[in-house]
This record gives structure tokens, C-alpha cells and sequence, in this order.
């Protein structure tokens, strides 16, 4: 007999509140359901924990799987379920006994509405009540949903209407997964408010909301683009981050404007292009301030990959340091090529190099934003370092560089050098780049620049995005510091060498790089 609700856990080292999660579910007044545990691959007690309330209990049923993510993990957890509702009640949360039975009543009683969903309280770790949900207080619109994420806790789905809207998407593998798939169901479903606290969201200082506020903030940009994708808005609407705020700002794009310069280092940049405030109302769509970003915590699920694609990086592991060696030479400049491009707390990126090179130049091709938390270094010479990763680069509270040339990252699509690009994805002619380069071209919407580390070098640092955010440091004792944001479409061209820098903001050319194919997103939620 298929049971009218499943109701799914998805657990990943939770073992201080798991059961507790557990068991209110099985305190519903609603008895007629079945649960799902997904682990994801637990390294503590957990998964000990779940199977001795399977044991207890016939409606449990209990996966063990490797750790591959929160998001994967829910979408094939759903996958295995058979109920006609499904709700999902987060590893560390609690629900209150009633909240299935007055959600399943409001979907019982018409068929036209897809989901429902309730208010909620928070607690801290010791189940205290800290705060009415500050959510709740929003009032849902199908058109406010794309700045605010009121539809939070708890959700109770008719499974035709997640089938109809896509479910889940298991290649959007970041931590706002969720916010992606209310604003799916938002356009293909009605949806009611129970104007109840029927779920106790935990606030704890390993919680995800804690752990991952950079990776929120660049995958809830992503749901939104995607949304305005679906809805024919993105040609007339763009969705821009209120970094400092925690805010996103839903835009009229109207024309842009070629502005940028150089300027102090520790002021936040916004996109320089004109634009008029929607009519949606705006708001916060995360819980905790952006001020906090310099204390977060970045979850790290990258690593360094070479990729294959003819250049020739190598990659080797040295204990905690990673040595990049190989790539392809080209006069002065050696170029290497990853797709994937990240740096834990522990370890130490070395680019080697020789006297002779006067540049390193480094691509990241896999769409996926590049999370930087430890030391980037430069050893053999004075070379120059390039990064360039069109989908985004943060920098977290431990990057750090030793560099004694200058360093630049940029989510540019293609860097260039003696009127060739250096082209962040697809083949490129490495015999033509001989030079210094002096030009980024941005043909695409970029992806953001984060700073939250102290990062210092000997010659010049730049910065160069769509938008850049700088809370952290930034230090070149014997050049200078740029931030430069910009929109785009753009190209960006430097002065001459030898001069103080300067920047002259251009259309993108008829020869311009290689377009870039991907979706930009940020980095893989482990």
C-alpha cells in the first residue's frame, strides 16, 4: 500500500541531533507515513543512530550511501520514496507533532494547490526558542519569491506538482538548492501559507546557513538567473547582490555605462551600469549579514584538476603541498589549464617556475566558481600570476599569497596578449600569445570576485570581475592595488608598460575569445 506521505532526512554527521529529528517525526499525529533516511556517508555515529529507530520502527527506511552532497542526496533520496506528498525535515531540525496533518489538509482538501508551507521558530543548539522565522513575516508572491525565500519551513509537495516543476536538480549541487526548486514549483503550482510555527529551524554554529554564507549568497544568484531565464525575463531584468546588505536587488536593465577606475582597496564595487529598481518589493533573502562573511567558514569539496585538454599541466601532491608544474610555454609565458581549481586551509598551491618566464597564466574551464582557503605561492622567479575563472573566485579568511611579482584574478573570459586572447575555455593558439599581457574581455555575464583573506604581493594586485567584494585585506608594498568591476560586454585594455596604471573600457571586439558555455555557478557543496 503506497502511504499518503514520505517524508525524507537528509543526514550527514549529525549525530548530536539527528535523533531528535527522528523521533518528531515519528511523534505526528499524522501516523500514516513513511520515512526515508539518507546518509550521505557519515564518518561519526549517525548512521548507528538511524538504524536502531529503524529497528523500532516499520515506517523507517534507511540508506547508506557515500557522501556525495547534500543536494544528490535528496534528489535520490525523493527518487526512492513512493508517498503522494513529500516533505523533507533537515538532519538537525525538529518538527512539530501537527505538521504534517494540518499540511496534508490543506492539500487534501483541493486539488489546484501544489504545496503548502508553514511558518517556523528557531532554536539554538539546546532547543531554545530564539526568534519567530523572520520569513514568515513576508507575504508570498510568485514575483517576490525571486528576492525573498519565504516558502522556507516547513514544505509538504504534491509529488505530481515536484515531478511537473523538475524536482530537484542534481547538477545544481550548491547549498540553495531548495531556493531553486520553491521558485520552480512557484511556476507551475498553487501554494498555500499556513500562517502556524509547525517547524523548529536549529541555529548552531556547524549548520549550513553558518558554514556556507559565501556559497549561498553565489547559489541563490544562480536559482534567480535561472528563474528569470524560465520567465523571459533575463533580457530585461537582472538580479544584482547587495553584498554588504545581504540583499538582492531585482533590475530593469536599461544600457551600460563604461565606468571604472582605480580605488581603494577596501571598497565593495557594484556593477557600473545603469539600471531602475523593479517594482518588487526587495529584501533579504538570506538569514545572516553579509558583515559576516569575513568570518566564515568555506566548505571545501574542490580540488586541483589539470584539465584535459592538451596543455599539459601537471598537478603533484607533496604532502600538503600541491606543486603545478608542466603546461605549455610561449615565449615568456607559461600557461596551465584546470578544471577544477581550489585550495583548503592546510595546503599550499606552488606554480613552479624558471628566471626566464615573465608570466603564469591560469585557467579554470569546469564552470564551477573557484574557492581559494589556503596559500597560493610562486617559486623559481618573479613571474607574474594570472587566474582566470569566468565562473567566480573566493577567496576565504585563510588565502593567502607568496608572490613577489603581481597577482591578478579576474573572471574575464579571455585575457589578452599581443592582440590574441588567451581564452578561458576551448583550444587556443599559444604560439601567437607571446607578450605581456594587457587586456581582459568579459562577453559574458561573470561571476563575482570574494576577498575575505589577507592577500599580499610584492609587485601589484588586481581584481577584475562583475562584481568584486573586498572585506578582507590587500596588500602590494612596491605596486599598486586595483578592484575593478565591471559589466558585461566588455573589454578592458591596460596602459602601456612602465606607466602608472591606467584602464580604458572598450566594446567587445569581432575577435573576441572563445564563448563560454557554461552556466555560471559557484563551487560543489561537499
Amino acid at each position: 500500500m503506497i502511504p499518503p506521505i514520505s517524508i525524507v532526512i537528509v543526514n550527514y554527521n549529525r549525530e548530536r541531533y539527528l535523533g531528535d529529528a527522528i523521533a518528531s517525526v515519528l511523534q505526528q499525529t499524522h501516523a500514516n507515513f513513511e520515512l526515508l533516511i539518507w546518509d550521505d556517508g557519515s564518518t561519526d555515529q549517525s548512521l548507528t543512530i538511524a538504524q536502531t529507530y529503524a529497528q523500532r520502527d516499520r515506517r523507517i527506511r534507511l540508506v547508506a550511501a557515500a557522501h556525495q552532497g547534500v543536494t544528490k542526496a535528496a534528489y535520490e533520496a525523493i527518487a526512492q520514496t513512493r508517498g503522494l506528498y513529500i516533505g523533507c525535515v533537515d538532519s538537525d531540525d525538529v518538527l512539530a507533532p501537527t505538521a504534517l496533518a494540518e499540511t496534508a489538509a490543506v492539500l487534501d482538501s483541493n486539488s489546484q494547490i501544489g504545496w503548502v508551507y508553514t511558518d517556523y521558530v528557531e532554536i539554538d543548539a539546546i532547543d531554545r526558542i530564539t526568534s519567530y522565522g523572520r520569513r514568515c513575516r513576508i507575504p508570498y508572491s510568485q514575483e517576490r519569491l525571486l528576492v525573498d525565500f519565504m516558502t522556507f519551513h516547513f514544505r509538504l509537495m504534491r509529488r505530481s506538482s515536484y515531478e511537473r516543476s523538475g524536482g530537484i536538480d542534481p547538477k545544481f549541487s550548491g547549498t540553495a538548492y531548495d531556493y531553486d526548486l520553491c521558485l520552480k514549483l512557484s511556476e507551475v503550482a498553487e501554494v498555500r501559507h499556513i500562517n502556524k510555527p509547525l517547524y523548529c529551524y536549529r541555529r548552531h554554529d556547524q549548520s549550513l546557513s553558518t558554514t556556507r554564507t559565501i556559497e549561498q549568497i553565489l547559489w541563490s544568484q544562480r536559482a534567480i538567473d535561472r528563474a528569470l531565464k524560465r520567465r523571459g525575463l533575463s533580457d530585461r531584468c537582472a538580479i544584482e547582490v547587495q553584498w554588504t546588505k545581504g540583499t538582492f536587488h531585482l533590475r530593469q536593465k536599461r544600457h551600460f555605462v563604461a565606468q571604472n577606475s582605480s580605488i581603494d582597496a577596501t571598497t565593495p564595487q557594484k556593477n557600473s551600469y545603469k539600471s531602475s529598481r523593479s517594482s518588487v518589493r526587495m529584501g533579504s533573502l538570506l538569514a545572516i549579514p553579509l558583515m559576516t562573511l569575513a568570518g566564515a567558514t568555506l566548505a571545501q569539496a574542490q580540488q586541483i584538476v589539470p584539465a584535459i585538454d592538451g596543455t599539459g599541466t601537471i598537478a603533484t601532491p607533496q604532502g600538503n603541498q600541491i606543486d603545478i608544474t608542466g603546461g605549455t610555454r610561449s615565449g615568456a609565458n607559461l600557461f596551465h589549464s584546470f578544471s577544477q581549481f581550489g585550495v583548503r586551509p592546510e595546503q599550499i598551491v606552488n606554480f613552479e617556475s624558471s628566471p626566464a618566464l615573465q608570466n603564469i597564466l591560469g585557467r579554470v574551464s569546469g564552470g564551477e566558481a573557484s574557492i581559494v582557503n589556503g596559500l597560493v605561492r610562486v617559486s623559481g622567479s618573479n613571474a607574474n600570476l594570472f587566474l582566470m575563472n569566468p565562473a567566480g573566485i573566493v577567496f576565504g579568511t585563510n588565502a593567502r599569497l607568496d608572490i613577489t611579482g603581481s597577482f591578478t584574478a579576474t573572471t574575464a573570459t579571455g585575457i589578452g596578449i599581443n592582440n590574441q586572447w588567451f581564452s578561458a575555455i576551448g583550444a587556443n593558439d599559444y604560439t601567437n600569445l607571446i607578450g605581456t599581457p594587457n587586456s581582459f574581455a568579459l562577453t559574458t555575464t561573470p561571476g563575482a570576485i570574494v576577498n575575505a583573506g589577507n592577500l599580499s604581493v610584492g609587485n601589484s594586485l588586481m581584481l577584475l570581475g562583475s562584481t568584486v567584494v573586498n572585506t578582507g585585506q590587500l596588500a602590494a608594498p612596491n605596486g599598486q592595488v586595483t578592484i575593478t568591476s565591471m559589466p558585461g560586454q566588455s573589454v578592458i585594455r591596460l596602459g602601456e608598460v612602465g606607466s602608472p596604471l591606467s584602464l580604458e573600457v572598450q566594446p567587445v571586439e569581432r575577435t573576441a575569445p572563445n564563448d563560454w558555455k557554461f552556466a555560471i555557478v559557484p563551487c560543489r557543496s561537499c
